[in-house]
């Protein structure tokens, strides 16, 4: 008996073969859609799985009849022993679920990869995201493989590393400056370019498998408590589902376990909600871990369901805590992990010190995405470590040239010797430092540093024939620029 075809329904009006709206929710009502497929395949599953990645669990997804995977290697991820850092926390029996290598370095790859299927098997030709760097950074790979154009809509605050992959795999990046302005730009596109969010149907059908593979690892086990970060809720909400399913087939007792979420201070509303406190959110005291700092998480109401099932709770944790995390699970483990993914490393210490968890519990820690993805968390680690700090920022002034161009460098330099003109840099330039360029050009370089703020115009002086010489001085941007620039006293 061959499974049926995969029919999305709304979760909230309970609409039936819902086209997906340009939220990824359902175009009536704005609810969350699910995928609803019935496989006979399923029903007497005797816990034997074929395959790898997420696809060995193929007979527990919505994947039609047929359909080809687009693959990169997703899922089959390491579930390690915990050795060191069990050790420093107490704890026999902790495990670590190690997400940072899937394809793009993230849990994410396990959603994606399905919703991918989703989009290419309906005859999209294009694919969009907005906002996430994760998803933006799967979405476009994906994309790539798949042979579909991406488009992200993003703010400037997306990390940098998240942004380099994006742009690497070839995506449209348009920038916007909040969550309103991203919306409308998913809601012009038009009917031949699919969503893809944190929470489109296929894509959370995709990250249960998480939840599959702990469970297939610990030979059908459960842990006592699984803690992960959360950010929509949905992770953790479908390693929920994931544990129920694998319960009505007799394989697992999901009530052993209790699902335990991790978020950021300043913006914590799943554990303010689950507190039945009010809900409270301040950006400016957020500079990391932007990826779990959602504000209205679409996810709530099912992850709290998810917790409250489980016998589990949820706590938040400071930044201060996430950084100690991530060098903690570097040097303890070596994992690492972006501080969105050592959150959970940071909520299990605090949970323990504070007599929440047992310390003679099994945990499963799951690290979500890997620390290349944010480098700041890195950055502040590097002041402890002056030999590592002087090479950082020599690597950062060769990129910071790179970008400014040796000739405005020079440039710079001449005015920052001693103020002068524009006639005066340009023979300057061909005397002093080699570089034959116009007069023209000359003044259109002082143009763009002005623009910069890098330097200014100082005066007016009078020359002969009534002529007038506009004399450019540094700002003190510029000066700073130059000092930060000077190369490092060679080491004794």
């Amino acid at each position: 008996m061959e499974r049926e075809e995969v029919e999305i329904v709304c979760s909230s009006c309970g609409a039936r073969g819902v086209r997906v709206g340009p939220l990824g929710t359902c175009q009536t009502c704005g609810g969350i859609l699910t995928a609803e497929y019935d496989n006979p395949e399923a029903r007497d599953h005797k816990g034997v799985f074929e395959g790898e990645g997420i696809w060995r669990y193929s007979s527990l997804l919505p994947i039609r009849p047929k359909s080809v995977p687009i693959s990169l290697g997703e899922g089959g991820t390491t579930l390690l022993r915990s050795q060191r850092l069990g050790e420093i926390l107490g704890m026999s029996k902790l495990l670590l679920k190690n997400e940072t290598t899937n394809p793009t370095g993230c849990f994410v790859d396990r959603g994606t990869a399905l919703e991918m299927i989703y989009a290419r098997d309906s005859d999209y030709t294009s694919v969009a995201c907005a906002l996430s760097g994760n998803l933006a950074a799967s979405v476009a790979a994906y994309g790539a493989r798949a042979g579909m154009v991406c488009r992200a809509f993003l703010k400037s605050n997306v990390d940098l590393g998240k942004l380099y992959q994006i742009v690497a795999y070839g995506a449209k990046i348009t920038h916007v400056t909040d969550e309103e302005e991203a919306h409308r730009a998913m809601a012009r596109l038009g009917d031949e370019c699919h969503p893809i969010t944190n929470h489109s149907p296929f894509f959370l059908e995709g990250i249960k498998t998480t939840g599959l593979e702990i469970a297939e690892q610990l030979k059908w086990q459960p842990p006592d408590r699984i803690v992960i970060s959360i950010g929509t809720g949905a992770h953790l909400a479908m390693i929920w589902r994931g544990l129920k399913e694998l319960e009505k087939l007799g394989l697992i007792d999901a009530s052993k376990t209790s699902m335990t979420g991790v978020q950021i201070e300043g913006c914590a509303p799943i554990v303010e909600a689950l507190e039945n406190r009010e809900v409270r959110y301040n950006d400016s005291k957020i500079s990391l871990a932007r990826e779990i700092a959602i504000q209205h998480p679409q996810m709530t109401d099912r992850a709290i369901a998810a917790i409250r099932e489980s016998d589990g709770t949820a706590t938040a944790v400071g930044e201060k805590d996430m950084v100690e995390a991530v060098q903690l699970l570097a040097r303890a483990e070596g994992i690492f992990a972006e501080p969105a993914a050592a959150a959970s490393v940071a909520g299990l210490r605090k949970l323990i010190e504070n007599g929440f968890i047992e310390r003679d519990e099994r945990v499963v820690c799951v690290i979500t995405g890997t620390g290349l993805k944010e480098p700041i968390a890195s950055q502040k680690a590097l002041r402890k470590f002056a030999g590592a700090q002087r090479i950082a920022r020599r690597m950062e002034r060769r990129i910071r040239m790179l970008d400014i161009g040796s000739t405005k460098e020079a440039i710079l330099r001449l005015i920052g010797s001693g103020s002068d003109y524009g006639y005066g840099i340009w023979r300057k330039l061909k005397d002093d430092s080699g570089i034959s360029i116009s007069v023209v050009s000359v003044y259109q370089h002082l143009s763009e540093l002005e623009t910069a703020e890098l330097i200014r115009k100082e005066r007016v002086e009078s020359s002969t024939a009534r002529r007038k010489r506009v004399i450019y001085g540094l700002t003190s941007k510029g000066q700073k620029f130059l000092e930060q620039n000077e190369e490092a006293p060679p080491p004794r």
